[in-house]
């Protein structure tokens, strides 16, 4: 691969460069506006009056708190707010910081070329302070409006460079995708030091104080659970940042695998669950939206379906390099034993032995559906034995109408990640009690026309083993087809003809 030339213009050493930003007239106003309103708001219960001047002195902000505030009182249909000291008491300090802050940075963008490309910028640092105050709020983990601040300002040096350094912003993007490092690697190997770093120095040279400073600098690996604040709100930033960044891909997985991804990286240290991250989700795509809509951008990164049936499996792809070239080697011998119609007992173990190898499960079972009684019966064991008893041959909780078996009808993989798991608002406690030495299982269903055909049982000796990336679950589909033809292939044999 070959490398993207860079300008040498480009590549100026830091400490010049850090002077040069630092001479610029626009971001040094902007520098004074921004440290007088953090300063102004943290000391609220006596700054009001100053903060009422210090916005109507910068007539855009104004104008979008006046804005914001409107459209929060329209929806219970009270008086116009026509002043800003109103504006302040109706939308809160929380929403006047974070509004205030992103409304001078995007000021900036006022008759610019590249606004368009850095409108999405302020939306990611919209939605990474609006989740990082739910977040902490909720939590108890530090100070809600710091964590908004951090978050805010987590990605300073990538804007700043956007604003003022485009042709290297763009650069840089283009170094990042082309040899595949991080944005942060590129700007080094083009400005002489990462966004981040450039970010922290620049809001060193503003007084911002040193807590935050500290908040924005990058987390060190592993991370681990903290008691100090500080630590806490770097953690916090980082997570709500690179989680508001991920939700820009384009594809329903991509963004749930890099969630899980970051669940698995943060969410111990947070004491941070799917499920409740998943509420506190919904609560920041509804005032994130609110918010970048007051500030008049035309897009705002939204979690929205993201978790909704999260058991598809399309999960993080950390530890299983082989996993997808096992399952493509494993459908060449699938599609030709159903090509060639070979026995229905055949075809079902090999299914089985290929799932087994590509994830290591501890076994994996596959059960078809009695035409007539649509009772299940095994009919394919690879791994460790099953043990006989009338609810193993079976599956005995899948009787017609259950919870359970109504979603697989619905073509939908379950994945249950422990005995505590609460899929449905039900216990799967009884479940466990079938193969007592499951601490993890799979159902993954054979389904035609709604009508379940056949269900493949897999299961893990531990909990929370890794689900299924994307590219992994397509080469399940695969197999799944293979399997429902072969089973459909047997239904219309045992069926009679008049």
């Amino acid at each position: 691969m070959t490398s993207t030339p860079l300008n040498p213009e480009n590549a100026a050493p830091r400490e010049a460069l850090l002077e040069q930003l630092g001479r610029h007239p626009e971001l040094a106003g902007l520098g004074v506006a921004v440290t007088q309103i953090v300063k102004l708001i943290d000391r609220s219960e006596f700054a009001i009056p100053e903060l009422n001047r210090a916005i109507m002195a910068e007539p855009f902000i104004a104008q979008k708190l006046l804005r914001a505030a409107n459209v929060a009182l329209a929806r219970c249909g009270t008086a116009p707010v026509t002043t800003v000291s109103k504006a302040i008491v109706v939308l809160g300090l929380q929403q006047v910081r974070t509004l205030a802050l992103s409304t001078l940075l995007l000021s900036r963008l006022r008759n610019k070329s590249q606004a368009v490309q850095l409108e999405r910028e302020f939306a990611t640092l919209i939605y990474a302070s609006t989740l990082a105050r739910e977040i902490a709020g909720a939590r108890s983990l530090c100070g809600p409006e710091e964590a908004a601040l951090c978050a805010l300002f987590r990605s300073f040096g990538r804007l700043v460079v956007g604003l003022y350094r485009y042709e290297s912003y763009q650069v840089i993007r283009a170094l990042s995708k082309e040899e595949r490092i991080s944005e942060n690697q590129a700007a080094v190997r083009v400005l002489g030091l990462s966004f981040d770093r450039l970010g922290v120095e620049l809001l060193t040279r503003w007084g911002f104080p040193q807590r935050i400073l500290h908040a924005l600098s990058p987390c060190p690996e592993p991370i681990r659970f903290n008691t100090n604040v500080e630590v806490r709100l770097q953690m916090l930033a980082a997570f709500c940042t690179e989680l508001a960044l991920g939700l820009w891909e384009p594809s329903l997985s991509a963004r749930r695998e890099g969630i899980e991804a970051l669940l698995k990286r943060f969410g111990p240290a947070l004491r941070l669950e799917r499920e409740v991250l998943k509420t506190h989700l919904e609560l920041a795509d509804a005032q994130a939206l609110e918010m970048s809509q007051a500030l008049g951008l035309s897009a705002c990164p939204i979690a929205g379906e993201v978790f909704d049936e999260l058991s598809a499996l399309t999960f993080s792809p950390l530890n299983r390099p082989q996993a997808s070239l096992l399952l493509r080697a494993g459908l060449v011998t699938l599609n030709r034993l159903v090509s060639q119609s070979e026995s229905s007992d055949v075809t079902l173990k090999r299914a089985c032995d290929i799932l087994q190898q590509a994830f290591n499960f501890q076994r994996v079972a596959a059960y078809s559906a009695l035409a007539q009684s649509q009772a299940l019966s095994l009919r394919a064991v690879t791994g460790k034995p099953v043990s006989v008893n009338g609810g193993t041959q079976c599956l005995q909780f899948l009787a017609q109408g259950s919870v359970v078996r109504q979603a697989l009808c619905k073509d939908l993989n379950l994945y249950i990640r422990s005995p505590s798991d609460d899929a449905f608002g039900q216990s799967w406690a009884r479940w466990f009690s079938l193969f007592p030495d499951a601490k993890s299982f799979f159902l993954v269903p054979i389904v035609h026309d709604n009508a379940l055909l056949g269900v493949i049982y897999a299961d893990y000796p531990r909990s929370n083993e890794q689900g299924w990336t994307s590219e992994e679950l397509e080469a399940v589909g695969a197999i799944k087809r293979g399997v429902r033809l072969t089973l459909q292939a047997e239904r219309a044999v045992q069926t009679p003809t008049d």
